[in-house]
């Protein structure tokens, strides 16, 4: 089995588990009735977050064989960055459509949503650049695209399939779960991305440098 193929399988086992997660605890210990899961503290976003850098990791975990120390400590940094990251949008998103935590400036929890979006992204590149491999500022702009497409295409999805519920508004995507899934699949596939770039363009310098060693004969 190609390393891609690989990649894309763990990729999707980690989407599945995410769904698994999150719906076990809605279903069996929320219960799926009612709003009261908006204000609940949730404990399977904790195992979520670890899947969600797992699919992020593998592809360049495998196509440059990795050590294992090494995507564990970038794994520890992704996940506590992401964790955070969860932890004030949600209660940014709790802010707009509820007052669970008051009434607060439309705008200011839009920008604060906005920078937070953006540190996570930035976060992301930086772990992986630092701890990982030496990579290009694209990769800030994949994680992005990732985070934000997220949530337009979990409506998507739930207008498509509407699950368990009845509604298709954007709080029953999230009741469904489906902004996270779409997260663990989208950055798993923009970190398969940039490891296929930089191996083509490892290939192509190889390449001119095996080129130049003809032409110097």
């Amino acid at each position: 089995m190609s390393l891609p193929t690989q990649s894309l399988l763990i990729i999707l086992c980690c989407v599945a588990g995410v769904l698994g997660l999150w719906w076990y605890e809605m279903i069996v210990d929320v219960g799926w009735a009612g709003s009261s899961w908006l204000t609940t503290s949730h404990w399977s976003p904790y195992g979520i977050v670890v899947l969600v850098v797992v699919a992020y990791l593998t592809p360049i975990g495998l196509r440059f064989s990795l050590p294992l120390g090494k995507l564990l400590m970038a794994g520890i940094e992704l996940y506590l960055t992401s964790l955070v990251a969860y932890f004030i949008a949600r209660i940014v998103l709790l802010s707009l459509y509820t007052n669970v935590y008051g009434y607060l400036h439309v705008g200011g929890l839009l920008g604060i949503l906005i920078v937070v979006i953006f540190l996570t992204a930035f976060s992301y590149w930086n772990i992986t650049h630092r701890r990982l491999q030496s990579q290009s500022s694209r990769l800030v702009w994949y994680v992005l695209a990732g985070i934000i497409l997220s949530v337009p295409l979990a409506w998507v999805t739930v207008f498509c399939w509407n699950g368990f519920g009845s509604g298709r508004g954007i709080l029953d995507a999230i009741k469904m779960g489906y902004p996270q899934a779409w997260l663990t699949l989208l950055l798993g596939l923009s970190s398969w991305m940039v490891a296929k770039e930089k191996q083509l363009v490892g290939n192509t310098q190889a390449k001119n440098v095996l080129d130049d060693m003809s032409d110097l004969r």
